[in-house]
C-alpha cells in the first residue's frame, strides 16, 4: 500500500508539473508555423518541443541545479535560434536533397543542444565516477517517469493511440541502459568519447519522454474535457 501511495504521489507531482507548464508550452506550439511533413522534420520538431518543455521545468529547479559552464538563458537563446531556423527550413519550397541535408545538419545541432541540456542537469562531466553516478540517478528518474507515463496511458484508456510511442521510448531506454553499462566498463581513454554518446542518448530519451508526456496530456484533455482535472487526484 505504501508503494502504491508513493507511485500515486509521484504521478500527482509529475502531472502538476505538466499542467503548470502547459500554458507556456501551448503558446510556443502556436508559434511553430507550418506543420512538418517529412520524417527528419518531424523528429526535429519533436525534439525542439521536448527541449522547450524541459528547459521551462529546469527554470523552476534552478536553485537545485549545478551548471557546467552553461546557463538557462543561453540554452533558451540557442533553442529560439534553432526554432527560427526550423521555421525557415519548413518555409523553403525546395524539399529535395538540399532540404534533407539542411534537416540533417539542424537535427545534429538539436542533438548537441540536448547534450548541453543534459550536461547542465548533470553538472561537471570530467570525473568518471561522478558522471556515472549522476547519469545513473537521472536514468533512474527517467525510468520511473516512463513507468508512470505508461501507467497513465493504460489507466486513461489511451493505449491504442500511444502503444507505438511507448514502445519507441522503451527501445531508447534500453539503448541508454546498454550505453551506460558499456561506459561504466570503459577505460579512461575510451570514457572521454563514450560519455558524449551516453549524454546524447540520455538527453534524447529525456526530450522524447517530455514530448510524449505533453501529447498524452493533450489527448486526455481532448477525450475527457470535463474530467481532465480529476487526474490530479489519482
Amino acid at each position: 500500500m505504501s508503494c502504491l501511495h508513493e507511485i500515486n504521489r509521484y504521478t500527482f507531482l509529475c502531472l502538476l508539473c505538466v499542467l503548470t507548464l502547459l500554458l507556456p508550452g501551448c503558446m510556443m506550439l502556436g508559434e511553430r508555423g507550418p506543420a512538418p511533413s517529412t520524417e527528419p522534420a518531424l523528429e526535429i520538431d519533436l525534439s525542439l518541443t521536448g527541449l522547450d518543455y524541459r528547459l521551462r521545468r529546469l527554470a523552476h529547479q534552478r536553485s537545485r541545479v549545478e551548471y557546467a559552464e552553461e546557463t538557462i538563458e543561453s540554452l533558451h537563446n540557442n533553442l529560439r535560434e534553432l526554432r527560427t531556423e526550423f521555421k525557415r527550413l519548413l518555409s523553403s519550397r525546395d524539399h529535395g536533397p538540399a532540404f534533407d541535408s539542411a534537416a540533417i545538419d539542424l537535427r545534429d545541432r538539436v542533438d548537441d543542444l540536448a547534450i548541453r541540456y543534459t550536461a547542465a542537469t548533470l553538472g561537471q562531466l570530467e570525473s568518471k565516477d561522478h558522471f556515472l553516478d549522476a547519469v545513473e540517478t537521472r536514468f533512474g528518474d527517467l525510468d520511473r517517469e516512463l513507468a508512470v507515463l505508461e501507467g497513465s496511458i493504460f489507466h486513461w484508456e489511451l493505449r491504442d493511440e500511444f502503444d507505438e510511442s511507448i514502445s519507441r521510448l522503451y527501445e531508447q531506454r534500453d539503448r541508454v541502459a546498454l550505453r551506460l553499462s558499456d561506459t561504466a566498463a570503459a577505460s579512461e581513454l575510451e570514457f572521454a568519447e563514450m560519455k558524449i554518446e551516453l549524454a546524447s542518448s540520455i538527453g534524447r530519451l529525456d526530450v522524447l519522454i517530455a514530448h510524449t508526456t505533453m501529447e498524452v496530456d493533450h489527448a486526455y484533455n481532448a477525450k475527457h474535457p470535463i474530467r481532465s482535472i480529476d487526474k490530479l487526484w489519482l
